[in-house]
């Protein structure tokens, strides 16, 4: 059996990013993409559904175009998404925990 050697590292204190300020701006990248997504997906959209939303950026940028006065129950996991959903009064919001 051959040996194998190994090199030991050691490992320092790397510099973490500055996270966001709220939840609710988090900095949604490829916005053009989303954008295009969301636009498509609001016309699936009718008052009385039910709707399960995950988590991910191009979700919360749909939810941000979801009309004010939707009438609808949503649920979903995603914090950012149900922050966002939280300020319309017309969706019975059920957050999923995990």
């Amino acid at each position: 059996m051959k040996k194998i050697n190994y090199k030991k590292y050691m490992v320092g204190a790397v510099p973490v990013a500055e996270k966001d300020k709220s939840v609710v701006d988090i900095v949604i990248t490829s916005e053009d993409k989303n954008n295009e997504i969301g636009i498509k997906a609001l016309p699936l959209l009718h008052d009385g559904q039910v709707i399960i939303i995950s988590g991910g950026t191009t979700n919360l940028f749909f939810s941000k175009l979801i009309p004010l006065l939707l009438k609808a129950t949503i649920y979903t996991y995603s914090l950012p998404i149900a922050m966002q959903l939280s300020q319309y009064p017309n969706i019975d919001l059920i957050f999923l925990g995990g």
